[in-house]
């Protein structure tokens, strides 16, 4: 079996800053270099750190968001809607 070297942090971000387009993932607005990696699946969580489970953000984004769950599409979480919910109704 052939062990494969996990790519370095520096190295990773990069790739998510192409695939991303440099965009953070959490506001939509662009990031300075050198931005910060997020898991969409928290570590804490079991998520692992691999390219399809990275986002790029803002340190600020990253450090708000914590390890609550993921963003839907239109950036919303499960936490905010189910807050909205309950002061709607």
């Amino acid at each position: 079996m052939i062990r494969r070297r996990r790519p370095s942090h520096r190295a990773m971000l990069r790739l998510v800053w192409l695939r991303d387009g440099g965009v953070c993932w959490l506001c939509r607005t662009p990031c300075s270099w050198p931005a910060t990696l997020d898991h969409v699946i928290p570590k804490s969580k079991g998520g692992k750190f691999v390219f399809m489970n990275l986002r790029l953000t803002h340190s600020d984004c990253n450090r708000r968001r914590g390890n609550s769950d993921p963003p839907g599409p239109d950036g919303t979480t499960e936490e905010r809607i189910a807050a909205q919910k309950r002061d709607e109704g």
